[in-house]
């Protein structure tokens, strides 16, 4: 979060320093195109880059996947587990341990935030209950205007309040200070403000100012936007056909009038450097307007401003994206020896094979040790298995889900295939003899995606979106499991047999590796899951469940599944939903293969 806010910033500030740059460049023009452009540097802040990289990423993503909508009809595959009682392996390596922290310090830098949050709205709360006071307190003045006029006891100077329905503040006994000329000067300065919504312009910065209180150039970006806002007003009144005397001197007996400082939330008159706005009126009262070439100049600017995160995101997508076909041509991906692939038009639902580590492909059996490859199924569940994520080990601990696969007809999803294939003997008794049972299954799907891309002509592009995913989570009476610190000895998830229900028994495992075989979740569709129990270390442990009877309905809530609620009632862990960015493939082209 740090990272992310530290970036925002540092965008900003090379956001600032072009809005900075430009204001130079229109220096000669008039104050409400600088104003609009340091209130365009104030904005910024409220829009990260990151949220117009995500809408590029996205829309090349959906373009890349425009046919998922029409396409996709409900899976014939739900990658799902309704029931865990599959056989497990005597020995399972899964998803190693993510690290965790405490975030101490992100908990210190944000409660220092908070702080200075409160303390800053607060007194922005403040001011305005002074404001609307003020407003309650008034009297309405019988003096010619488009709004209501009002005399207020106590204020310190003219001003504009709301911008909803605006009404404008005068001091009580200002109207005696000032000739009818001046006061028909100070009355169209603050019509301008009102035409300008500065009161709406200025609420916007002073969200700003409460959400970066400890970033310099926020306020910094306030007192340039008082300025020119006080600037562009007084060159309206002076086009309004205003003296520029007549002008200058109903601001030196405004402020002879009001001695103390201006009213927080409230468009004056006052504002700004006053000496400076003096010699502006009189030197120099209006600047020039735009000419064509300097709007297409701020035209240009701003469409570069919204281009390069939108091009970023997009070419962000474009480099995730890769042609897995050049992976196989340039020989990079291990390939079966053999390969048959037939259509089986007698299958009408998957049936479950015997699951190895972290497989959930369905239909499948994989001789890891002698290299034998048998599968009937769709092209779908091939796909989630051959493009999962691999680890720093070289092992495939994570299978994708069905919301991870974009695009595609619909026969990949409807379509079996019986496949038989076999990995060359020379490599089962040679390099594999050296690789462990995950690392040699990771060969397998390297191989499997190989088979996808020659004999499917399957081209798919990475990318990253915002899905649905459970996390693991500690409950709310606490884990129920100990950490073993005796056991040293490899990781051995075992299922004890279908007796009375389904029993599974963990030893000396990374909680973890545990996690890794529940990743499809009994009952629920099919999500990634993400381990956010921040339970390190090693754990023998044994649970027991009775799963759900062939015919019986799903349960209403998911956390009602039988398997479930063994895990909460005893390990003490919970499933909860989520979001999070999650890779996902895109299909950009496929094709049915040829019998052979």
């Amino acid at each position: 979060m740090i990272a992310e806010v530290a970036n925002h910033l540092w965008q900003s500030t090379v956001f600032v320093v072009v809005a900075g740059l430009l204001t130079l460049a229109f220096r000669k023009n008039r104050a409400q195109v600088r104003y609009w452009v340091w209130l365009s540097a104030s904005i910024k802040f409220l829009i990260p880059f990151a949220l117009l990289m995500d809408l590029g990423h996205d829309l090349l993503a959906t373009l890349a996947s425009h046919r998922v909508a029409t396409e996709i009809a409900a899976p014939a595959v739900s990658a799902t587990i309704a029931q865990v009682t599959q056989p497990f392996p005597n020995a399972i390596a899964l998803v190693p341990a993510a690290p965790q922290s405490t975030h101490l310090i992100s908990i210190a830098i944000f409660g220092i935030w908070a702080c200075g949050f409160v303390a800053v709205a607060l007194a922005q709360l403040r001011a305005w209950r002074r404001v609307r006071a003020a407003l309650r307190s008034s009297t309405p003045i019988d003096i010619p205007a488009p709004i209501a006029v009002r005399s207020c006891p106590g204020l310190l100077e003219p001003g504009v309040v709301g911008f909803l329905r605006p009404t404008v503040l005068l001091p009580e006994g200002i109207l005696k200070a000032l000739t009818h000329p001046q006061m028909e000067a100070v009355l169209a300065h603050e019509l301008s403000h009102v035409r300008r919504r500065d009161n709406l312009t200025a609420a916007i910065h002073m969200i700003v100012e409460a959400l970066f209180w400890f970033y310099p150039l926020v306020w910094w970006i306030g007192a340039r936007l008082i300025a020119e806002r006080e600037r562009a007003c007084d060159e309206s009144v002076l086009v309004l056909g205003s003296e520029p005397r007549e002008y200058a001197d109903a601001i030196l007996n405004v402020c002879e009038h009001c001695v103390k400082s201006p009213v927080v939330c409230v468009s004056g008159i006052i504002g700004a450097d006053l000496k400076r706005r003096v010699v502006h009126i009189m030197a120099r009262p209006v600047g020039k307007r735009l000419t064509p070439g300097r709007k297409l100049l701020l035209g240009g600017a701003a469409a570069v401003a919204i281009a390069i995160p939108l091009a970023v995101g997009m070419t962000g997508f474009a480099s995730q994206g890769r042609t897995q076909g050049v992976e196989a041509s340039n020989a990079r991906l291990p390939s079966f020896e053999t390969a048959s692939i037939k259509p089986d038009t007698s299958q009408t639902q998957l049936v479950p094979g015997r699951l190895l580590p972290g497989m959930p492909l369905n239909g499948v059996n994989v001789n890891v040790d002698n290299g034998n490859f048998n599968a009937t199924t769709i092209v779908m569940a091939m796909i989630m298995d051959a493009y999962g994520p691999m680890d720093e080990n070289g092992s495939r601990p994570e299978f994708l889900s069905t919301e991870q696969v974009l695009g595609g007809p619909a026969w990949i999803r409807t379509d079996f295939y019986q496949i038989n294939a076999k990995v060359n003997d020379s490599i089962v008794n040679g390099e594999w003899k050296k690789l462990s049972t995950p690392q040699r299954l990771n060969e397998a799907m390297l191989m499997l995606r190989a088979l996808l891309i020659d004999r499917f002509k399957l081209r798919v592009k990475h990318a990253t979106k915002v899905l649905p995913v459970f996390e693991a989570v500690v409950a709310k009476d606490g884990p129920k499991i100990t950490e073993d610190k005796t056991n040293d000895q490899p990781c051995r998830i075992g299922d004890l047999g279908p007796e009375k229900g389904r029993w599974l028994d963990v030893k000396s495992c990374p909680l973890s590796d545990f996690l890794g075989l529940i990743a499809l979740l009994p009952g629920t569709d099919s999500r990634p899951l993400v381990d956010k129990t921040r339970l390190h270390g090693r754990y023998s442990f044994k649970m027991h469940w009775t799963p759900r009877s062939p015919g019986v309905p799903k349960p209403a809530e998911p956390s009602d599944a039988p398997f479930l609620i063994a895990l909460r009632e005893q390990l003490g862990l919970d499933i909860v939903s989520a979001k999070a960015p999650t890779d996902v493939i895109v299909i950009e082209h496929i094709e049915k293969p040829t019998e052979n």
